[in-house]
C-alpha cells in the first residue's frame, strides 16, 4: 500500500459520520435550500402554482377514496398527477407553464425524464397508477379483476405523494423560518433534557413504606406517604403507641443530601411532636439524623440536610405514647 492510498483511507469519512451528517443536513433542510438555489425565478413561481393547483385535488382525490367513490377520486387524481407531472418537468426546466399545457405532451417529457433517471425510482405502484391517468375513460378499471381493480386504486395516493415530493413548492424564506423553528425546538428538547438530568431526584418516590401500625380510622393507603403529592390530609397515620414510626425503604443503600417531610394538611398539626429522622442501612441499627421539635407544614416542611449520608431506610419515629400523621416524604441524592 503506497502513501497516497494510506492517505486517502485515513481521510475517508466513517459511514456512522457520514450518516450523521446526512441527518444534521436533512434536519437543517440543507438540501432543500439546495434545491430551491437551483431553480430560476420563473421556475420557481411556476412551480409554486402548479403545486398550489394539485394540493386541494389531491385533499379531494383522498376523500373520495376513503368514501369509495373511486370513479371520482380517479378524475380528480389525474388532473392533480397531471399539475405535479408538469411542475416536475418544470423542475428540470423541459416543460411549458402555460395553464393549458397538454396532457399528452406533458406525461411525455415526464416520461423522458423518467427514464433518464431525473427524479429515481418511483414507486411500486406507479405504472398502474400511470396508466389511470392517461386513460381516456376511467371507467374501464371497473371491468378489471377485483384484485388488480384494488390494486391499481390502492396506489393513486402513494404515487400523488412521490409526484408531490419531486419539486419543492415552498420558498426560501419558508424554509429558513422552518429551520430556525427546528433549531429553537432542539435547542429547547436539549435545555429540558439537561434540566432533568441535573435536577435532583426523588428516590423515595413510590418507594415501599412500613409502618409502626395504622389508625383505626386512617384512610391513607400504604404508599400514600411517597406518591409525590401533597394531599390537603394525611399520607401516613399510626396508632398512638409506645414507639411509634414509618419508615421509606428506599430499595438499596443511597447517599442521601436532602429530605423534606411534610406535615399533614387537616388538623392536629403539632400532635405528634417532637419527631425524629433516623437511617439505617439494614432497618435494624438506626442513626438519629434530627429532630424537629417546632412546627411544619405543607407549606414549610421540615428540611435535612445529611451531608451525604448513606442509607437504605428512612424512618421517622414519633415521642412514646404518641403517633405518627405526615403528608409526605422526599428523599434527594
Amino acid at each position: 500500500m503506497n502513501s497516497k492510498q494510506v492517505l486517502s483511507e485515513r481521510s475517508s469519512p466513517c459511514p456512522s459520520m457520514s450518516l450523521l451528517r446526512r441527518l444534521w443536513d436533512g434536519f437543517l433542510l440543507r438540501p432543500v435550500k439546495r434545491r430551491l438555489r437551483s431553480y430560476s425565478a420563473g421556475q420557481a413561481r411556476a412551480i409554486r402554482e402548479l403545486c398550489a393547483a394539485a394540493a386541494p385535488l389531491t385533499e379531494a382525490t383522498q376523500q373520495h377514496l376513503d368514501a369509495d367513490d373511486v370513479g371520482a377520486g380517479i378524475e380528480l387524481a389525474k388532473e392533480a398527477a397531471l399539475l405535479y407531472a408538469r411542475a416536475a418537468a418544470v423542475s428540470q426546466q423541459e416543460a411549458e407553464t402555460e395553464e393549458t399545457a397538454d396532457p399528452v405532451k406533458a406525461w411525455a417529457t415526464f416520461d423522458r425524464l423518467l427514464e433518464a433517471s431525473a427524479f429515481g425510482a418511483p414507486p411500486a405502484g406507479f405504472r398502474a397508477a400511470r396508466e389511470l391517468f392517461v386513460a381516456p375513460d376511467t371507467r374501464s378499471w371497473a371491468e378489471l379483476p377485483l384484485e388488480e381493480a384494488q390494486a391499481r386504486a390502492d396506489s393513486i395516493l402513494p404515487v400523488l405523494r412521490w409526484l408531490r415530493e419531486l419539486v419543492e413548492p415552498r420558498t426560501l424564506a419558508q424554509v429558513r423560518y422552518l429551520k430556525w423553528r427546528r433549531i429553537a425546538a432542539l435547542v429547547l428538547v436539549a435545555a429540558l433534557a439537561a434540566y432533568i438530568a441535573l435536577s435532583p431526584r426523588n428516590v423515595a418516590l413510590r418507594r415501599p413504606v412500613l409502618f409502626s401500625s395504622k389508625h383505626p380510622a386512617s384512610t391513607a393507603t400504604d404508599g400514600e406517604l411517597v406518591d409525590g403529592v401533597i394531599s390537603s390530609t394525611y399520607g401516613a397515620h399510626t396508632d398512638a403507641e409506645q414507639t411509634p414510626w414509618v419508615m421509606v425503604d428506599l430499595g438499596r443503600p443511597r447517599k442521601i443530601r436532602l429530605v423534606k417531610i411534610y406535615n399533614r394538611g387537616d388538623s392536629a398539626f403539632d400532635d405528634c411532636l417532637p419527631l425524629t429522622l433516623e437511617f439505617s442501612e439494614d432497618a435494624i441499627n438506626f442513626e438519629e439524623i434530627d429532630t424537629r421539635t417546632t412546627p411544619f407544614s405543607i407549606g414549610m416542611p421540615w428540611t435535612v440536610s445529611p451531608k451525604d449520608k448513606i442509607t437504605r431506610y428512612l424512618r421517622v419515629r414519633g415521642k412514646k405514647g404518641g403517633f405518627v400523621a405526615l403528608n409526605e416524604l422526599e428523599a434527594y441524592e
